[in-house]
Protein backbone atom coordinates (compact mmCIF):
# COMPACT_ATOMS: atom_id res chain seq x y z
CA UNK A 1 0.00 0.00 0.00
CA UNK A 2 2.83 2.15 1.06
CA UNK A 3 4.56 1.39 -2.10
CA UNK A 4 1.72 2.14 -4.18
CA UNK A 5 1.31 5.51 -2.81
CA UNK A 6 4.64 6.25 -3.50
CA UNK A 7 4.70 5.23 -6.85
CA UNK A 8 1.65 7.38 -7.45
CA UNK A 9 3.57 10.35 -6.06
CA UNK A 10 6.25 9.71 -8.35
CA UNK A 11 3.99 9.55 -11.28
CA UNK A 12 2.14 12.84 -10.34
CA UNK A 13 5.55 14.38 -9.85
CA UNK A 14 6.45 13.48 -13.87
CA UNK A 15 2.90 14.46 -14.96
CA UNK A 16 3.65 17.96 -13.59
CA UNK A 17 6.96 18.39 -14.55
CA UNK A 18 5.60 17.33 -18.01
CA UNK A 19 3.00 19.59 -18.08
CA UNK A 20 5.49 22.44 -16.77
CA UNK A 21 7.99 22.42 -19.11
CA UNK A 22 4.86 21.85 -21.99
CA UNK A 23 3.62 25.27 -21.22
CA UNK A 24 6.89 26.90 -20.52
CA UNK A 25 7.41 25.74 -24.15
CA UNK A 26 4.12 26.85 -25.60
CA UNK A 27 5.22 30.42 -23.90
CA UNK A 28 8.24 31.00 -25.25
CA UNK A 29 6.70 29.94 -29.22
CA UNK A 30 4.30 32.62 -28.38
CA UNK A 31 6.78 35.07 -26.99
CA UNK A 32 8.91 34.80 -30.09
CA UNK A 33 5.85 34.96 -32.09
CA UNK A 34 4.56 38.28 -31.23
CA UNK A 35 8.41 39.67 -31.23
CA UNK A 36 8.49 38.93 -34.92
CA UNK A 37 5.02 41.33 -34.96
CA UNK A 38 5.50 43.47 -32.88
CA UNK A 39 9.49 44.29 -32.07
CA UNK A 40 10.66 44.60 -35.18
CA UNK A 41 9.97 47.29 -38.02
CA UNK A 42 11.19 47.06 -41.89
CA UNK A 43 12.70 50.54 -43.09
CA UNK A 44 13.12 51.06 -46.91
CA UNK A 45 15.85 52.97 -47.86
CA UNK A 46 15.38 54.87 -51.40
CA UNK A 47 17.27 57.52 -53.38
CA UNK A 48 17.14 59.37 -56.59
CA UNK A 49 19.62 58.61 -58.54
CA UNK A 50 19.52 55.01 -57.62
CA UNK A 51 22.99 53.49 -56.43
CA UNK A 52 23.73 55.45 -53.42
CA UNK A 53 25.71 54.38 -50.36
CA UNK A 54 23.58 54.57 -47.11
CA UNK A 55 26.02 54.65 -43.98
CA UNK A 56 24.80 54.82 -40.00
CA UNK A 57 27.10 56.84 -37.88
CA UNK A 58 26.47 54.08 -35.59
CA UNK A 59 25.96 50.85 -37.62
CA UNK A 60 28.30 51.48 -40.60
CA UNK A 61 27.33 50.73 -44.15
CA UNK A 62 23.76 49.21 -44.43
CA UNK A 63 23.98 48.86 -48.32
CA UNK A 64 23.33 50.31 -51.87
CA UNK A 65 19.49 52.02 -52.62
CA UNK A 66 17.65 50.70 -53.20
CA UNK A 67 17.02 47.73 -50.10
CA UNK A 68 14.84 47.19 -46.70
CA UNK A 69 16.49 46.13 -43.85
CA UNK A 70 14.86 45.11 -40.31
CA UNK A 71 15.54 47.06 -37.29
CA UNK A 72 14.37 46.71 -33.66
CA UNK A 73 10.81 49.03 -32.80
CA UNK A 74 12.69 52.51 -31.02
CA UNK A 75 15.98 52.63 -33.69
CA UNK A 76 17.42 55.69 -33.64
CA UNK A 77 19.12 56.11 -37.36
CA UNK A 78 21.83 58.75 -38.60
CA UNK A 79 21.79 58.11 -42.12
CA UNK A 80 23.98 59.63 -45.01
CA UNK A 81 23.74 59.19 -48.43
CA UNK A 82 26.39 58.93 -50.78
CA UNK A 83 27.19 58.57 -54.32
CA UNK A 84 30.24 59.50 -57.10
CA UNK A 85 28.87 62.79 -58.66
CA UNK A 86 26.61 63.95 -56.22
CA UNK A 87 26.79 65.94 -52.71
CA UNK A 88 26.17 63.74 -49.14
CA UNK A 89 22.64 64.25 -48.40
CA UNK A 90 21.81 63.40 -44.46
CA UNK A 91 18.66 62.57 -42.34
CA UNK A 92 18.51 61.46 -38.55
CA UNK A 93 15.56 59.28 -37.47
CA UNK A 94 15.04 58.77 -33.10
CA UNK A 95 12.57 56.08 -31.77
CA UNK A 96 11.93 54.71 -35.40
CA UNK A 97 8.39 52.49 -33.65
CA UNK A 98 6.63 51.68 -37.38
CA UNK A 99 7.67 50.83 -40.85
CA UNK A 100 9.11 53.55 -43.01
CA UNK A 101 10.24 54.63 -46.36
CA UNK A 102 13.83 56.62 -46.09
CA UNK A 103 13.97 58.33 -49.90
CA UNK A 104 16.11 61.47 -50.38
CA UNK A 105 16.76 63.12 -53.98
CA UNK A 106 20.41 63.77 -54.23
CA UNK A 107 21.98 66.73 -56.00
CA UNK A 108 24.85 66.85 -58.59
CA UNK A 109 27.96 68.04 -56.70
CA UNK A 110 29.40 71.72 -58.25
CA UNK A 111 32.30 71.20 -60.19
CA UNK A 112 35.05 74.03 -58.76
CA UNK A 113 38.71 74.77 -59.92
CA UNK A 114 41.46 76.50 -57.41
CA UNK A 115 44.61 77.26 -58.92
CA UNK A 116 47.52 78.73 -56.96
CA UNK A 117 50.74 79.64 -57.96
CA UNK A 118 54.59 80.00 -56.86
CA UNK A 119 54.99 81.98 -55.72
CA UNK A 120 50.94 83.70 -55.37
CA UNK A 121 49.72 86.89 -56.75
CA UNK A 122 49.29 85.85 -60.06
CA UNK A 123 46.25 87.10 -62.06
CA UNK A 124 44.38 84.30 -64.05
CA UNK A 125 42.54 83.86 -67.22
CA UNK A 126 40.79 81.16 -68.29
CA UNK A 127 40.41 80.36 -71.89
CA UNK A 128 38.42 77.56 -73.47
CA UNK A 129 40.61 75.43 -75.57
CA UNK A 130 39.48 77.27 -78.94
CA UNK A 131 41.16 80.07 -76.94
CA UNK A 132 38.11 82.49 -76.09
CA UNK A 133 38.04 83.89 -72.72
CA UNK A 134 35.80 82.43 -70.16
CA UNK A 135 34.54 83.90 -67.24
CA UNK A 136 33.52 81.83 -64.22
CA UNK A 137 32.40 83.74 -60.52
CA UNK A 138 34.52 83.21 -57.50
CA UNK A 139 33.21 80.85 -54.75
CA UNK A 140 30.78 82.99 -52.22
CA UNK A 141 33.13 80.66 -49.38
CA UNK A 142 36.47 82.73 -50.52
CA UNK A 143 36.21 86.35 -51.31
CA UNK A 144 38.80 88.36 -53.33
CA UNK A 145 39.10 89.36 -56.92
CA UNK A 146 37.92 87.86 -59.92
CA UNK A 147 40.92 87.90 -62.21
CA UNK A 148 43.21 86.25 -59.62
CA UNK A 149 44.61 82.87 -58.35
CA UNK A 150 44.35 81.29 -54.59
CA UNK A 151 40.05 81.57 -55.36
CA UNK A 152 37.69 79.41 -55.76
CA UNK A 153 36.18 79.35 -58.60
CA UNK A 154 32.58 77.23 -59.55
CA UNK A 155 33.27 76.32 -63.68
CA UNK A 156 30.47 74.41 -65.74
CA UNK A 157 30.32 70.57 -65.03
CA UNK A 158 30.42 70.01 -68.40
CA UNK A 159 33.34 71.17 -68.96
CA UNK A 160 36.40 68.77 -69.40
CA UNK A 161 39.23 70.59 -70.29
CA UNK A 162 40.20 74.03 -69.48
CA UNK A 163 43.14 76.70 -70.32
CA UNK A 164 44.98 78.37 -67.52
CA UNK A 165 47.03 81.56 -68.33
CA UNK A 166 48.77 82.98 -65.04
CA UNK A 167 50.77 85.95 -65.07
CA UNK A 168 52.54 88.00 -62.95
CA UNK A 169 55.21 90.69 -62.88
CA UNK A 170 58.94 89.60 -62.84
CA UNK A 171 57.79 86.33 -63.79
CA UNK A 172 57.05 84.31 -67.47
CA UNK A 173 53.40 84.34 -68.35
CA UNK A 174 52.72 80.55 -67.43
CA UNK A 175 49.58 78.82 -69.95
CA UNK A 176 48.61 75.45 -69.03
CA UNK A 177 45.78 72.78 -70.34
CA UNK A 178 44.02 70.90 -67.23
CA UNK A 179 41.91 67.92 -67.53
CA UNK A 180 38.89 69.04 -65.14
CA UNK A 181 37.40 65.64 -62.69
CA UNK A 182 33.33 67.14 -63.06
CA UNK A 183 31.82 67.40 -59.58
CA UNK A 184 34.65 67.81 -57.84
CA UNK A 185 37.79 70.47 -56.25
CA UNK A 186 40.31 70.20 -58.67
CA UNK A 187 43.72 71.63 -57.41
CA UNK A 188 46.19 73.03 -59.51
CA UNK A 189 49.78 74.19 -58.10
CA UNK A 190 51.98 75.39 -61.01
CA UNK A 191 55.38 77.41 -59.98
CA UNK A 192 56.51 80.41 -62.37
CA UNK A 193 59.84 81.22 -63.81
CA UNK A 194 61.39 84.43 -62.66
CA UNK A 195 61.83 86.91 -66.00
CA UNK A 196 65.19 87.79 -66.29
CA UNK A 197 66.72 90.01 -69.64
CA UNK A 198 69.60 88.72 -71.62
CA UNK A 199 72.08 91.24 -73.62
CA UNK A 200 74.44 90.67 -75.86
CA UNK A 201 76.44 93.72 -77.03
CA UNK A 202 79.10 93.44 -79.56
CA UNK A 203 81.46 96.32 -80.93
CA UNK A 204 83.53 96.97 -83.90
CA UNK A 205 86.63 97.30 -82.77
CA UNK A 206 86.07 94.93 -79.24
CA UNK A 207 87.32 95.60 -76.29
CA UNK A 208 84.77 98.47 -75.33
CA UNK A 209 83.79 99.21 -71.99
CA UNK A 210 80.51 98.99 -71.49
CA UNK A 211 78.34 100.71 -68.78
CA UNK A 212 74.68 101.94 -68.00
CA UNK A 213 73.39 104.70 -66.54
CA UNK A 214 71.77 102.97 -63.09
CA UNK A 215 74.02 99.28 -63.22
CA UNK A 216 77.09 101.01 -63.30
CA UNK A 217 80.21 99.04 -65.28
CA UNK A 218 79.02 95.77 -66.88
CA UNK A 219 82.11 94.70 -68.93
CA UNK A 220 83.45 94.90 -71.62
CA UNK A 221 82.37 93.51 -75.47
CA UNK A 222 81.73 91.16 -76.91
CA UNK A 223 79.15 91.26 -73.39
CA UNK A 224 76.50 88.90 -72.49
CA UNK A 225 75.00 89.51 -69.46
CA UNK A 226 71.97 88.76 -67.85
CA UNK A 227 69.78 91.33 -65.86
CA UNK A 228 67.50 90.25 -62.74
CA UNK A 229 64.35 91.40 -62.30
CA UNK A 230 66.30 92.58 -58.95
CA UNK A 231 68.57 94.25 -61.14
CA UNK A 232 66.23 95.87 -63.53
CA UNK A 233 64.50 97.53 -60.29
CA UNK A 234 67.29 99.68 -60.19
CA UNK A 235 67.23 101.19 -63.67
CA UNK A 236 66.08 105.00 -64.28
CA UNK A 237 62.44 104.43 -65.69
CA UNK A 238 61.10 107.16 -63.41
CA UNK A 239 58.66 105.02 -61.96
CA UNK A 240 58.34 101.67 -59.92
CA UNK A 241 58.81 98.81 -62.17
CA UNK A 242 55.84 96.84 -61.32
CA UNK A 243 53.40 99.74 -62.28
CA UNK A 244 56.05 99.92 -65.49
CA UNK A 245 54.80 98.74 -69.00
CA UNK A 246 58.37 99.68 -70.49
CA UNK A 247 61.89 98.88 -69.04
CA UNK A 248 64.69 101.86 -70.32
CA UNK A 249 68.34 101.01 -70.27
CA UNK A 250 70.81 104.12 -70.91
CA UNK A 251 74.24 102.37 -72.30
CA UNK A 252 77.81 104.13 -73.09
CA UNK A 253 80.29 102.19 -74.89
CA UNK A 254 83.32 104.04 -74.78
CA UNK A 255 87.22 102.89 -75.59
CA UNK A 256 90.50 104.56 -75.80
CA UNK A 257 91.33 106.47 -79.14
CA UNK A 258 87.34 106.52 -80.19
CA UNK A 259 84.30 108.03 -80.17
CA UNK A 260 81.65 107.03 -77.37
CA UNK A 261 78.40 106.13 -78.00
CA UNK A 262 74.74 106.68 -76.20
CA UNK A 263 72.49 104.24 -76.64
CA UNK A 264 68.88 104.02 -75.07
CA UNK A 265 67.12 100.75 -74.85
CA UNK A 266 63.53 100.58 -74.46
CA UNK A 267 61.43 97.01 -73.75
CA UNK A 268 58.03 96.31 -73.63
CA UNK A 269 57.75 94.43 -70.04
CA UNK A 270 54.77 92.74 -71.12
CA UNK A 271 56.55 90.98 -73.67
CA UNK A 272 57.48 87.52 -73.99
CA UNK A 273 61.14 87.66 -74.24
CA UNK A 274 63.34 90.40 -73.28
CA UNK A 275 66.75 89.48 -74.78
CA UNK A 276 68.34 92.23 -76.86
CA UNK A 277 71.50 91.75 -78.97
CA UNK A 278 73.36 94.78 -79.76
CA UNK A 279 76.06 95.69 -82.11
CA UNK A 280 77.70 98.49 -82.39
CA UNK A 281 80.54 100.32 -84.50
CA UNK A 282 82.67 102.85 -82.90
CA UNK A 283 84.64 105.61 -85.01
CA UNK A 284 88.31 106.72 -84.02
CA UNK A 285 88.50 109.43 -81.82
CA UNK A 286 89.94 112.19 -84.21
CA UNK A 287 92.00 114.75 -81.98
CA UNK A 288 91.02 118.31 -81.62
CA UNK A 289 93.88 120.35 -82.83
CA UNK A 290 94.61 124.07 -82.74
CA UNK A 291 97.44 125.02 -85.42
CA UNK A 292 98.53 127.91 -85.54
CA UNK A 293 101.66 129.39 -87.56
CA UNK A 294 102.87 133.09 -87.67
CA UNK A 295 105.13 135.70 -90.07
CA UNK A 296 107.41 136.18 -88.58
CA UNK A 297 107.21 132.73 -86.20
CA UNK A 298 108.10 132.26 -82.52
CA UNK A 299 105.29 134.90 -81.59
CA UNK A 300 103.28 133.73 -78.37
CA UNK A 301 100.30 132.48 -78.35
CA UNK A 302 97.38 133.09 -75.82
CA UNK A 303 93.94 131.74 -75.15
CA UNK A 304 91.34 133.64 -73.53
CA UNK A 305 89.80 130.87 -71.34
CA UNK A 306 93.26 128.51 -71.29
CA UNK A 307 95.92 131.56 -70.99
CA UNK A 308 99.28 130.70 -72.78
CA UNK A 309 99.63 127.80 -75.02
CA UNK A 310 103.20 128.32 -76.49
CA UNK A 311 104.50 129.85 -79.26
CA UNK A 312 104.30 129.67 -83.32
CA UNK A 313 104.75 127.13 -84.64
CA UNK A 314 102.11 126.05 -82.37
CA UNK A 315 100.26 122.70 -82.68
CA UNK A 316 98.06 121.86 -79.42
CA UNK A 317 95.81 118.77 -78.48
CA UNK A 318 92.49 120.52 -77.04
CA UNK A 319 91.60 118.25 -74.38
CA UNK A 320 88.39 117.05 -72.78
CA UNK A 321 89.52 119.02 -69.80
CA UNK A 322 90.09 122.60 -71.86
CA UNK A 323 86.88 121.87 -73.98
CA UNK A 324 85.24 121.94 -69.86
CA UNK A 325 86.97 125.27 -69.56
CA UNK A 326 86.14 126.64 -72.90
CA UNK A 327 82.44 125.81 -72.88
CA UNK A 328 82.27 127.53 -69.28
CA UNK A 329 82.59 130.53 -70.64
CA UNK A 330 80.98 132.63 -74.28
CA UNK A 331 82.48 130.37 -77.00
CA UNK A 332 80.21 127.71 -76.04
CA UNK A 333 80.06 124.35 -77.96
CA UNK A 334 77.12 124.91 -80.78
CA UNK A 335 76.43 122.14 -83.93
CA UNK A 336 79.56 119.90 -83.09
CA UNK A 337 82.15 123.05 -83.16
CA UNK A 338 83.37 125.38 -80.33
CA UNK A 339 85.27 128.47 -80.33
CA UNK A 340 88.67 129.72 -79.36
CA UNK A 341 89.36 133.41 -78.64
CA UNK A 342 93.59 133.76 -79.14
CA UNK A 343 95.81 136.59 -79.04
CA UNK A 344 99.02 136.58 -81.27
CA UNK A 345 101.68 138.81 -79.70
CA UNK A 346 105.94 139.13 -80.42
CA UNK A 347 108.50 142.01 -79.41
CA UNK A 348 108.33 144.84 -81.60
CA UNK A 349 104.87 143.23 -84.19
CA UNK A 350 101.39 145.16 -83.83
CA UNK A 351 99.58 141.77 -81.76
CA UNK A 352 96.61 139.88 -83.29
CA UNK A 353 93.28 138.87 -82.01
CA UNK A 354 91.76 136.20 -84.02
CA UNK A 355 88.56 133.91 -83.70
CA UNK A 356 89.25 130.33 -84.63
CA UNK A 357 86.10 127.98 -84.85
CA UNK A 358 86.85 124.56 -84.25
CA UNK A 359 85.30 121.32 -85.22
CA UNK A 360 85.12 118.48 -82.61
CA UNK A 361 84.18 115.56 -85.40
CA UNK A 362 86.95 115.98 -87.87
CA UNK A 363 90.34 117.90 -88.26
CA UNK A 364 90.97 121.37 -87.87
CA UNK A 365 93.13 123.10 -90.64
CA UNK A 366 96.08 125.15 -89.64
CA UNK A 367 96.13 129.08 -90.11
CA UNK A 368 98.80 131.25 -90.33
CA UNK A 369 99.16 134.68 -88.76
CA UNK A 370 100.72 137.50 -90.26
CA UNK A 371 102.57 139.69 -87.95
CA UNK A 372 103.39 143.11 -88.94
CA UNK A 373 106.08 145.67 -87.56
CA UNK A 374 105.05 148.31 -85.75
Amino acid sequence: MKYYKSGLTANLLVIFLILFFCSTCNAFSSLDSFCLYDCIVDITFKSTPEGAKVIDARKGELGVTPFTMRFPKGTNLDLTYTLKGYGEEKKSYNDVGSPLVVMLELKKSPTYVYVRTNPPGALIEFQSIDGSKILFTPSSRIQGRQDSTNLMYEIDSDISKLVIVMSKKGFRTRKETVVIDPNKENHFLFPLEKLSSEFSIVSSPSGAEVYEKSLGFLGQTPLTKELTWDEMRRLSIGKDIDSASTLTLHFTISKSNYISQELIERISISQESLNRSISVKLSEDIPIKLVIDSAPTNADVYEKSLGYLGKTPLVRIITPLDISRLTHKENNDMNGTISTFLLITKQGYTSVEYKKVLSLNSNNSSEQIDLKLK
